[in-house]
């Protein structure tokens, strides 16, 4: 292959110089909606759909895996008081994120001082990862991360495409991995189910996916149906 045709992973995208570029990446403007709206619409609904799932307290210490600016990290913490360590890959975002939260429940730190925690013995609670995944390239070794991250039957909440869309020095380009399939091989599923109209559109909701996992151990039980609206 000529080194012009050579895909190269290209994470600067993600590098943003204000508030407003940084809310166009995490959630794109789609065909048939805006940033704006999908801000609007899809956060409060996916904050309670994690706090329905995690049941968090005032105790509970939470990673939000590829937080952006804290979009989620800020409902949750004002919905339920809890403890939120946001991940990101982004030093922009990083430097954005703490201003946006604005709560001493809030931390944020890069994904090697994550990982050198991780592997020191931290363990949380639970962990969120919304719109992440499908960006990872060899999204197997961010997935183990986070599995090793969690306390025995820790909990995790994935919103995620379909289809991984990875940028690269070419654009956005799939790999091919079947995130859901590694994600259901990785923890037990607990329930999964799309987006309901209400707040995304048919083809964002037609192309994503979320699921509720456990680590290790049996289902527990809980299902969170949503009916298409």
């Amino acid at each position: 292959m000529s080194k012009e045709n050579t895909v190269i992973y290209s994470p600067e995208v993600f590098r943003v110089n204000n508030l407003h570029e940084a809310q166009q990446i995490i959630l794109t403007p789609e065909e048939g909606t805006s940033t704006e709206e999908r801000w609007e619409k899809e956060t409060p609904f996916v904050s309670d759909a994690i706090g329905n799932f995690f049941n968090p307290s005032e105790t509970t210490i939470l990673i939000d895996y590829g937080c952006g600016i804290g979009r989620l990290a800020k409902e949750l913490i004002a919905k339920y008081n809890c403890y939120v360590i946001g991940v990101d890959i982004s030093e922009s975002m990083r430097q954005i994120a703490p201003g946006y939260v604005q709560s001493d429940r809030f931390s944020i730190i890069s994904k090697d001082i994550f990982m050198k925690l991780v592997f020191s013995g931290m363990k949380i609670d639970c962990c969120i990862a919304a719109w992440v995944l499908q960006h990872c390239p060899g999204v197997e070794e961010d997935i183990s991360l986070i599995k090793t991250s969690l306390k025995p039957e820790g909990l995790f909440f994935v919103l995620n495409n379909t289809i991984s869309a990875i940028p690269t020095n070419i654009g956005w380009v799939s790999d091919g991995k079947n995130i859901f399939t590694i994600l259901k091989t990785e923890f037990t599923e607990i329930c999964s189910y799309k987006l309901p109209y209400s707040v995304a559109t048919k083809t964002i909701s037609d192309n994503s996916f979320v699921m509720q996992l456990k680590k290790d151990g049996s289902s527990l039980g809980r299902m969170s149906m949503v009916d298409q609206a």
